[in-house]
């Protein structure tokens, strides 16, 4: 017996020797200096390798951590292929807060860096793509956070406190002595809850729609009027919601630490608001699937969803950081002197794992889950359609697996959607016409 455990022990220190080489041969080209870069990480089959910048790892409140979070890249090829150097060895750049207490992580910023360690780009993702997201015990996210817990768990800030506090006068130079707990933000929150209520409550003008036959000109030039009035409605809805948007930054501004911590929920409220009275507007819509908004959208409605875009690239291309909206036309095709204008996207295009959509799909899935998630979701809408999902090759050179599909469900019209897989792993996901 003695002597079978003495074989297990040194057959588990090979393994460990042999498996701490092959990682340190797989990062021997990676450049991070590793008396600040901790490894959270390494996966020889996707050929990646995590790391947390120990120098940004900050405690921001009770539970709440913030960190930068390098995924190195050693490769041929990375897990998204609208990375401008996913051919090459590189990484991907993530500045995230986690709360340990839910065990979610939310996504402030992303960015791209050359294997030289120069940045190719780098965006902040705006408030309403901030979205809080759920991680199992044992997962990257967690091993990530796990090792924030460490490196702030001497942080009177991270740790909650319980101990009753006596009220202390403060000098509020806008509005003079205040309370602690009864400041101005509570009004100030109440105004612009109510300010957006308003907004909402605005009555969008009918689009009218065109009967069946040849119309007249009359009236199509009274549909066009009504579309123009409900887009201008639409607008102007929007910068009201700006304008709140603006007035809780201002606040946020001079806020302490707790009346942050209040209005960041607040904001939470605020975009949770948005979010239901856009799907009560584009009800009978959207076509395909969706993420709260998609093919049938305008957009202005797509940004009350989601907020600015992280690039606009025209009037009618807005980028979220993987999840892109696009129109087009044919310029060939159109009469001299007119001018295209965009009312909404005709394709919504997805190559990052953090959206999923609201089917359920979610870049990184295998195909059978991918299928799995569609056909319990598919409802036949049109005569046209099969009485199941029907899927079919496409001619792409992604991998096979690949497939395109006629989909509706509950509350969208049928749109086609075009999956692409590498190594059966979702890596694209498009609703769009072609």
């Amino acid at each position: 017996m003695k002597k079978i455990m003495l074989l297990l022990t040194l057959l588990l220190f090979v393994c460990v020797s042999v498996s701490a080489a092959s990682a340190d041969n797989a990062l021997k080209d990676c450049k991070l200096d590793r008396n600040r870069w901790q490894l959270v990480e390494s996966n020889n089959s996707k050929q990646a390798a995590s790391f947390i910048d120990t120098t940004s790892v900050k405690a921001v409140g009770p539970n709440q951590v913030e960190a930068m979070v390098y995924k190195y890249f050693y490769g041929n090829r990375c897990e998204s292929d609208s990375c401008k150097l996913h051919t090459t060895k590189h990484y991907h750049s993530e500045k995230c807060r986690f709360d340990t207490n839910a065990s979610t992580v939310t996504i402030l910023a992303l960015g791209t860096v050359d294997n030289d360690l120069n940045v190719v780009d780098m965006f902040e993702l705006s408030p309403t793509l901030q979205i809080p997201d759920s991680f199992k015990r044992n997962s990257p996210q967690d091993k990530t956070m796990q090792k924030t817990k460490l490196l702030v768990k001497n942080d009177s800030r991270f740790a909650p406190t319980t101990t009753k506090q006596n009220p202390v006068v403060q000098k509020n130079k806008a509005n003079g002595p205040v309370l602690n707990g009864q400041s101005t933000v509570s009004k100030e929150k109440e105004a612009i809850w109510q300010a957006e209520q308003a907004a909402m409550a605005i009555q969008l003008p009918v689009i009218l729609k065109l009967g069946p036959g040849v119309p007249t000109q009359s009236q199509v030039e009274a549909q066009k009027r009504s579309e123009q009035a409900f887009l201008d409605t639409e607008s102007y809805i929007l910068s009201e919601m700006r304008k709140n948007d603006a007035k809780i930054a201002e606040l946020e501004r001079t806020a302490s630490e707790t009346e942050k911590a209040d209005l960041k929920a607040f904001k939470v409220r605020i975009h949770q608001a948005r979010i239901a009275y856009v799907r009560r507007i584009s009800m009978g819509k959207l076509r395909g699937d969706t993420f709260v908004v998609g093919v049938g959208s305008t957009w202005q409605e797509i940004e009350m969803a989601l907020g600015e875009p992280v690039t606009k690239r025209s009037e009618y291309n807005y980028d979220y950081g993987g999840l892109t909206f696009k129109d087009w036309h044919s310029k060939g095709a159109l009469p001299a002197g007119y001018k295209f204008v965009s009312k909404g996207p005709q394709a919504v295009e997805v190559t990052s794992e953090r959206f999923v959509s609201d089917a359920g799909v979610r870049i990184g899935m295998s195909c059978d889950e991918v299928l799995r998630i569609l056909q319990s979701k598919y409802v036949k809408k049109e005569n046209y359609q099969k009485d199941t999902l029907h899927t079919g090759k496409t001619s792409g050179a992604g991998g096979t697996g690949d497939f395109i599909a006629v989909f509706s469900m509950q509350g969208t019209l049928p749109h086609n959607i075009f999956c692409d897989f590498r190594n059966d792993r979702l890596v694209r996901y498009m609703v769009s016409p072609h």
